[in-house]
């Protein structure tokens, strides 16, 4: 069996999910005829030659998804609860704003690829009206007992192509046949019915609450989910022993620490004494999984990747009482889940409306800003990558396989060596200093995971300088480390189970999360009447044209190119502070109509300030009351105080009464008395009626350029 590997390994062609240790179980080791332990060597040669299947590689590649608890346990008592009796009445379930869509829209902001919902928890309750049950939607006042909330769900997901899943909990306390051996045929009719009427499922999320008070068919499980759904994944924390039948595990090392693996393995090694009296897989909070030790005595090796679930909130539950969780424990989660080889499975829990609260949507929203923010350029895309070693053929070096393989964007392009090389490098030429906190790697996983020590270089024009390193990488991995400078880097691999392989390399500079983020209100402001325009992620208190208007990075852009329009305040507002940062490009025009209708000028029929470029060549003839932040052709501008093109300004408009001040950078650079600017005619010699308005809306002006705003925020007078 080893020369076999060791000839398709020379292919790069094996792809073998579960390798068979023969001569390893216990009855093996007395039968004469079998055949007689492997080496060492010849153990981790396998190993590194276990890889995953077409859908637990697919299934990886999704890295961020969504559970959703939402349940009867929300509607329990004051503030719901994590864990209800089954004893509730179903007429305590009624949401008042269920909508499925926005549950994905949510998830589709925050770059989360399926949702698995929690169709039945442990108090029994469905969200489905089963054929097996009177606990159940359809005896809640919700839609009059007529709602399907699992097909909505599933809807949903489908039509925001999305992947959809469920989590059927083993556990139920209202059955009254749980504990009996006909509970395992009430659990199967329960089963089949969301595997068979609700389209493709991706993934069955079991858990192990209540394992000790019932014996759970656990086979028959597994069998009727790949007859039923063969395409689907199981993930279960208490694994039976018949262990190929599930496809995900458990990633971290306790039910609520956020403490992981520092190496995380694919590759598991079954041992018999890893079982418990009862068939369960005992070792999955186990630090060490994969290692060479863990392989000795080894059963069995299958490819079972990581999963790691955790709460967005304290409680799976909404309870109105908590907040989500820091920004910083999120991305802290994200770079210890998938970016070591695992998938992250964030909790969602929808508040008694039926909604995702909006507090949760805005940490999602943080959350997939400061990710794009980091991501969005790969700094050593294209470079010149040259390597040690380089496998070769018989015609000589196999360019198919060479450095530059690495940064080619390409997933199913890869580096590799020769077999029996286990440490090379690769040193990259980034063409020009550059400077990056971030580094990813990922093996090509379809061969075996491979790597077992790496280092990461820079040169400083003397010597190479590590400034990180890790153990495995695997599908992914992601490394956090102090801001670097350097034109050359090398990636180092000081240890490999056998030739190793890189699919991708990439350095990145994640920003300051204080420039990422939408800056809203300050503490300050917030006591004084602040109030935001625009949290930086939608458009919803403007109307308009939101097709030249539109929301990026955190940013809201006014893009000509896009179209031509205006973009009006939701509310009228007659006296107030208005506060703004903007951006120029070179030449922008624009401008912020104040008092003004929803139809016609905003220059005539309210008051228009001007915002825009006036250093341009183009603009050297302008009047002053044409210059950045005059009233256009009302009042003048001092000129002087705007900052260079592509450097952030702060304004702030102030109208009370019949007095308007501008303030730019500081310092008032318009203060204008209304009736004397209009006595006996403007400055322009127009009619401008809206001189006259004493309320209207705010307007964001749709001229010529491309003009960027943030921090948008105001105060009422009066």
């Amino acid at each position: 069996m080893i020369r076999e590997l060791k000839r398709l390994c020379r292919s790069h062609a094996l792809c073998a999910v579960v390798l068979l240790f023969a001569g390893l179980s216990a009855t093996a080791r007395q039968d004469n005829n079998a055949p007689q332990p492997i080496s060492m060597d010849e153990l981790v040669f396998e190993a590194a030659h276990v890889s995953p299947s077409a859908r637990q590689l697919a299934f990886q590649e999704m890295e961020f998804y969504a559970f959703v608890h939402f349940n009867l346990n929300t509607f329990i008592g004051e503030k719901g609860t994590e864990q209800g009796t089954g004893k509730e009445s179903p007429e305590l379930f009624n949401p008042t704003d269920f909508d499925a869509s926005q549950w994905v829209r949510v998830c589709k902001e925050a770059g989360m690829k399926m949702i698995v919902l929690v169709a039945k928890h442990h108090e029994g309750f469905c969200l489905w009206p089963s054929k097996y049950t009177e606990y159940s939607v359809k005896n809640s006042p919700w839609k009059n007992g007529n709602g399907d909330m699992v097909r909505e769900v599933s809807d949903a997901c489908r039509e925001g192509d999305i992947k959809f899943g469920f989590y059927l909990s083993p556990f139920d306390l209202h059955e009254p046949t749980h504990g009996k051996p006909e509970y395992n045929e009430f659990f199967k009719n329960q089963l089949r019915e969301l595997l068979t009427g609700y389209g493709e499922i991706t993934e069955v999320w079991f858990d192990g609450a209540g394992a000790g008070r019932h014996n759970h068919d656990w086979e028959g499980y597994h069998s009727l989910i790949h007859q039923l759904q063969p395409n689907a994944l199981v993930r279960i924390a208490l694994a039976p022993s018949k262990i190929e039948e599930i496809n995900l595990r458990w990633f971290g090392l306790g039910q609520t620490s956020r403490e992981v693996r520092e190496s995380e393995w694919s590759v598991i090694p079954l041992v018999k004494k890893d079982f418990n009296e009862s068939g369960f897989w005992k070792n999955h909070q186990q630090r060490d999984l994969g290692s060479k030790e863990r392989l000795k005595g080894a059963r069995k090796l299958i490819w079972w990747p990581a999963e790691y679930d955790i709460p967005l909130r304290p409680w799976w539950f909404y309870n109105p009482d908590q907040e989500p969780k820091s920004l910083e424990y999120l991305l802290d989660c994200y770079y210890q889940s998938v970016g070591r080889n695992a998938t992250f499975m964030l909790n969602l829990s929808p508040d008694r409306r039926g909604l995702v609260p909006d507090g949760d949507i805005r940490r999602l929203r943080e959350l997939r800003a400061v990710l794009d923010a980091t991501f969005k350029q790969d700094l050593a895309a294209g470079a010149k990558a040259r390597a040690s070693h380089l496998r070769t053929t018989e015609g000589g070096p196999d360019f198919a396989h060479d450095a530059e393989k690495t940064v080619d964007g390409d997933k199913e392009t890869y580096w590799t060596v020769d077999n029996g090389t286990t440490a090379a490098a690769i040193e990259y030429d980034l063409g020009e200093p550059k400077t990056f906190n971030r580094a990813m790697l990922q093996e090509y996983i379809k061969v075996g995971q491979r790597v077992e020590r790496f280092v990461l270089e820079s040169w400083d024009g003397g010597d190479w300088k590590e400034f990180a390193g890790a153990t495995t990488i695997g599908y992914k991995r992601l490394l956090r480390f102090d801001d670097v400078t350097a034109r050359r880097v090398r990636l180092r691999i000081t240890e490999s189970r056998v030739c190793p392989t890189i699919s991708n390399f990439g350095l990145f500079y994640a920003p300051p999360i204080s420039e990422v983020l939408p800056k809203l209100l300050s503490p300050e402001e917030k006591a004084d009447g602040f109030v935001p325009l625009f949290n930086g992620w939608d458009l919803d208190n403007w109307v308009g044209n939101k097709n030249c208007h539109i929301v990026e990075n955190g940013k809201l852009v006014l893009d000509h190119h896009r179209g031509w329009g205006n973009l009006y305040t939701v509310d009228e507002y007659k006296d107030f502070i208005f506060r703004f940062e903007f951006l120029l490009t070179p030449g922008s025009n624009n401008g912020i109509g104040i008092r003004s209708p929803m139809t016609g000028d905003a220059a005539y029929v309210g008051m228009e300030i001007q915002i825009l470029d006036d250093s341009a060549p183009k603009y050297n003839g302008l009047s002053p009351w044409q210059y950045h932040g005059s009233i256009y052709g009302v009042a003048p501008a001092k000129r002087g105080h705007l900052k260079p093109v592509g450097q952030w300004n702060s304004e702030e408009i102030t109208a009370n009464g019949r007095r308007v001040t501008v303030k730019l950078n500081g310092v008032t650079i318009v203060d204008a008395d209304l009736d004397e600017a209009s006595t006996p005619k403007t400055m322009d010699g127009q009619n401008h009626s809206g001189l006259k308005r004493e309320k209207g809306y705010i307007v964001l002006c749709g001229h010529p350029g491309r003009v960027e705003f943030r921090n948008l925020r105001i105060k009422t007078l009066n």
